[in-house]
């Protein structure tokens, strides 16, 4: 064998050039969504079942029902809504206590995460207040 051919032949042997991978170009995201994602998912999911515990609050003085929506609507609800209201206040104070540690765009993050807290917290305070005080009296 020359010394071309074993060259060539170990030109063919050679594994072809890996190809970069394409890099992937993200859309742009609209503001909102922006500020919704960072909240996290934790956070939305709590805010969510906020909203589901307004939605679903029995009128006041409603007859209890012990089976199906009804026992959702005027059992289960009425016990979940105040851990939820909880869980918001101790999600409020965690995030009064990382804002004061924080600058710049934390800092925004943290303020934002507050104030949503605080206003699940209150919608659920002042529609569910009404409900809990028809109990006692």
């Amino acid at each position: 064998m020359t010394k071309t051919t074993a060259a060539r032949k170990k030109s063919t042997n050679r594994k072809p050039a890996r190809r970069q991978p394409a890099t992937r170009r993200t859309p742009p995201r609209h503001p909102v969504i922006e500020r919704v994602a960072e909240l996290g998912v934790l956070r939305l999911v709590l805010v969510a079942l906020a909203l589901i515990c307004l939605a679903l609050m029995p009128p006041a003085g409603a007859a209890v029902g012990y089976s199906g929506w009804p026992l959702v609507r005027t059992v289960l609800v009425p016990v979940v809504a105040p851990l939820v209201f909880m869980v918001l206040l101790l999600d409020a104070l965690m995030s009064a206590v990382f804002l004061a540690d924080q600058r710049g765009p934390a800092r925004r993050r943290y303020a934002r995460i507050l104030a949503v807290d605080l206003v699940a917290a209150g919608l659920l305070l002042v529609f569910w207040l009404p409900f809990y005080l028809a109990l006692g009296g």
